[in-house]
C-alpha cells in the first residue's frame, strides 16, 4: 500500500509542477524531466497496482529451489498470517543443496582428479615437472575445497614453489595430499609428481648460451645486419615479431579520443554560453537607449523595433558591426511579428528567450505597453535607459577586476622566473 501511495505522489506532484510550469511558461530547462517522472510514476503505479491484483490470483508458495552450491541465499517474499496481520514482506534464507553420500563421494572423486591436472600449472606432465606447481582452492565450480600438503616437505612450498636448492638428487618423487571438502563430507587425494631438475637445468643452460650468443653478435664489428642463432644445443630456435595489439591501442586511443572531445565540447559550449551571456548584458543598455530615442520621436514601438533591426542588418552586412546576441534576439522577435505572432506574445517570448533579469523586466514594459496603452511608457524606458547604463558601469568594474585576478597567475610565474634568475647563479656562486 505504501508503494502505490508513493506512486501515485511521484506523478500527481510532477505532473502538476509540469503544467504550472507550462500556464506560467517559466522556461525551466527540467519542464521535460517533470513530464517523464509524471509518466514514470503512472506506469510504476500501474505496475503496482498489477502486481498487488496478480498476488491473490497466484497460487501460494510451497517452497523455493535450493542452488546446486554457492552457500545460503536470502529471498524476500509476501507473508499472510490469516487474520493475525497483513501482508508484509518477510526474508527467507535457503540453504545450498545438501548433497548425499553418494553424490558427495562422485564429486570429492572429480575434484581429486581436477587437482591431479590442475597442480601441474606450467609443465607438461606429472613425471616431468621443472615449473612451479599451481595450487586451486576451490574445484568443481566452488563446490569443493581444497587444502595441500608435500612429502618430503622440503622440496615445496605450501604456494607450490619448489625449493631447487633442497634437491640433492637428479629425479625425485614428491607426494601430494590434496585435503578435499565438500559441505559435511571429507576425502584425501593422493598421487605422486616427478621433479625433473635436469630439464630445468637444460632450459638454463640454453637461455644462458642464448645470452652469450647475443652478447657475441653485438661485439662483431663492421656488420650492417643483427643475425639471430637457429639452433642451440640442437633445439631449434624459432624468432617472430611480438604482437603489437593494435586492435587494443586504437580501442584506447579511440576512447581517449572521445572522452577528449565530450570534454573540450562541453568547455567550448560553456566558454561560448559564458560569452553570449556577457555580449548579452552590454547590448542590453544601447538596446534600450536606441528604443527609448526612437519611441521619443513619435515612433510606435513596432517600428521603432524594426527600424533598429533594420539598422542592425544593415551594419552586418557592411562588415561595420560583429554578430551582437542582444540584437540577434531582436531579429528573432521582429521575425515572428512579421509572421503573424501578436506583440504581446513575442515580447514575451523575447524575454523568455533572453533568460537575463533585465531582459524580463524590459519585456514586461513592452507588455505592459501592448494591454494599458503607450501612457508613461517613455518615462519608463528612459528610466530603465539610465538603470541600465549605471548597471553596466558596475559589471565594467567587475570585468576589471576579474581580469586582474586572471593575471595573478602569470605575474606569479613570472616572480618565480625572476627569484630563479636572481638565485641560482648566488647559489653557484657559493657551491664553487
Amino acid at each position: 500500500m505504501e508503494q502505490v501511495i508513493g506512486y501515485s505522489l511521484l506523478a500527481v506532484i510532477s505532473l502538476f509542477l509540469w503544467i504550472y510550469c507550462r500556464k506560467k511558461r517559466t522556461g525551466w530547462k527540467y519542464n521535460t524531466y517533470l513530464l517523464a517522472g509524471a509518466l514514470l510514476g503512472a506506469v510504476c503505479l500501474v505496475v503496482s497496482l498489477w502486481e498487488q491484483a496478480g498476488a491473490g490470483e497466484k497460487e501460494p508458495l510451497q517452497g523455493l529451489e535450493r542452488k546446486q552450491n554457492g552457500g545460503a541465499q536470502e529471498v524476500w517474499l509476501t507473508l499472510e498470517a490469516g487474520g493475525l496481520f497483513g501482508r508484509r514482506e518477510y526474508p527467507v534464507t535457503v540453504e545450498e543443496r545438501r548433497l548425499t553420500r553418494e553424490e558427495a563421494e562422485r564429486v570429492l572423486q572429480q575434484a581429486g582428479e581436477e587437482a591431479e591436472r590442475l597442480i601441474l600449472g606450467e609443465n607438461a606432465s606429472v613425471v616431468e615437472v621443472y615449473h612451479d606447481l599451481y595450487l586451486p582452492k576451490q574445484l568443481q565450480e566452488g563446490m569443493v575445497e581444497a587444502a595441500y600438503s608435500f612429502e618430503p616437505f622440503e622440496l615445496v612450498e605450501t604456494d607450490g614453489t619448489i625449493l631447487w636448492e633442497n634437491l640433492r638428487d637428479d629425479s625425485t618423487l614428491v607426494k601430494v595430499e590434496a585435503a578435499l571438502s565438500c559441505q559435511e563430507y571429507q576425502a584425501v587425494h593422493t598421487f605422486q609428481i616427478q621433479l625433473a631438475p635436469g630439464r630445468r637445468r637444460e632450459e638454463e643452460t640454453l637461455l644462458q648460451e642464448l645470452a652469450q650468443r647475443l652478447a657475441a653478435e653485438n661485439k662483431r664489428q663492421g656488420e650492417n645486419y643483427f643475425s639471430l642463432p637457429k639452433q642451440i644445443n640442437d633445439i631449434a630456435l624459432t624468432w617472430r615479431p611480438q604482437e603489437e595489439h593494435l586492435a587494443g591501442k586504437l580501442l584506447l586511443f579511440g576512447s581517449a579520443v572521445l572522452v577528449a572531445w565530450y570534454v573540450c565540447t562541453k568547455e567550448k559550449k560553456e566558454r561560448e554560453k559564458k560569452a553570449w551571456e556577457r555580449q548579452m548584458k552590454l547590448d542590453y543598455p544601447n538596446l534600450v537607449s536606441q528604443l527609448s530615442l526612437l519611441t521619443g520621436t513619435g515612433m510606435t514601438v513596432p517600428v521603432a523595433w524594426g527600424r533598429m533591426v533594420a539598422e542592425y542588418n544593415r551594419q552586418r552586412e557592411k562588415g561595420i558591426t560583429a554578430v551582437r546576441p542582444g540584437y540577434e534576439e531582436m531579429k528573432k522577435t521582429w521575425n515572428e511579428i512579421q509572421g503573424g505572432v501578436g506583440e504581446q506574445q513575442a515580447w514575451n517570448n523575447f524575454g523568455v528567450r533572453c533568460g537575463q533579469s533585465q531582459y524580463r523586466k524590459f519585456s514586461s514594459i513592452l507588455v505592459q505597453n501592448v494591454r494599458k496603452g503607450s501612457q508613461n511608457m517613455q518615462q519608463l524606458l528612459d528610466a530603465e535607459a539610465k538603470e541600465a547604463f549605471l548597471q553596466r558601469k558596475l559589471y565594467a568594474k567587475q570585468l576589471g577586476e576579474e581580469a586582474g585576478t586572471k593575471l595573478l597567475i602569470p605575474m606569479g610565474i613570472m616572480m618565480l622566473l625572476v627569484f630563479a634568475i636572481l638565485l641560482l647563479p648566488a647559489m653557484f656562486h657559493m657551491q664553487l
